[in-house]
């Protein structure tokens, strides 16, 4: 990924606090006009949760545009507010893209099957109390919407597919110069895109835990991030080299 990258994260994030600010004053009148006399609680706040939940990852993001499993959780509660009030395409594309936001992060790395399951346990109870509510022929109307979304979902994704997979192929290499980081480091730096703990490594470097979170964190500013998650999203796919080439960023 481009530094650049950060910057337009965060535009997305600052555009998604003002569009979930109006959707948050249009949830409010939404509540006082009609919503107010639900008799089922669930449904008579879904939408102020739902939307001001919205807005508060979105504030999140902005300050830490890279946490991309702020947007994960943000479009599964999304996605299950909407199930719930007959939102039902809307809500079916909320929790695909929590799901490709997951993925990305390596959520799925292990345990994958599992997490699955339960990632898609709260959809479906929201989807069937809605169908409940709206009767048995709408509740047939929803399945059918979404049998067909997911259906057009997995001809998208046997298009791309392919291509996903030449990318995750290609490595991209970051160099780093020689004064900012030692050859043991690099390795540990390594270690931790490919999901190694920070226990793990101090173990197997005979030097204590807290060193080695100390020294990450300085080396995540050499590479222009603020924290593991950052590093994490922003070299997802890179492998990391020395070169005297690379101007030195500390002092």
């Amino acid at each position: 990924m481009e530094y650049n990258e950060k910057k337009w994260w965060q535009i997305i994030a600052r555009a998604g606090a003002l569009t979930s600010t109006v959707c948050c004053v249009i949830s409010v009148f939404q509540y006082l006009v009609i919503k107010k006399y639900d008799a089922f609680p669930p449904i008579r706040y879904d939408s102020l949760i739902i939307n001001f939940f919205a807005l508060a990852c979105f504030i999140y993001l902005a300050f830490f545009p890279l946490h991309f499993r702020a947007y994960a959780v943000l479009f599964y509660v999304y996605g299950v507010g909407n199930l719930l009030d007959n939102g039902n395409i809307l809500g079916f594309l909320c929790i695909f893209v929590c799901t490709v936001f997951l993925f990305i992060t390596d959520f799925f790395k292990s345990k994958k099957i599992l997490k699955l399951i339960l990632l898609y346990i709260a959809p479906i109870i929201a989807m069937c109390i809605s169908g409940y509510n709206s009767g048995t022929i709408n509740f047939l109307i929803t399945i059918m919407h979404i049998l067909g979304a997911i259906y057009m979902t997995g001809l998208v994704a046997l298009v791309f597919y392919p291509r996903f997979r030449e990318i995750e192929a290609h490595r991209t290499i970051k160099y780093i110069n020689p004064s900012d980081c030692t050859p043991q480091e690099l390795i540990w730096l390594q270690q931790v895109l490919n999901g190694t703990k920070y226990n793990a490594i101090a173990l197997e470097s005979h030097v204590s835990e807290s060193k080695v979170k100390a020294r990450m964190l300085e080396l995540y500013k050499v590479l222009g991030v603020h924290d593991k998650t950052e590093f994490l999203t922003m070299y997802h796919n890179c492998e990391f080299d020395f070169s005297i080439n690379v101007p030195k960023t500390t002092n």
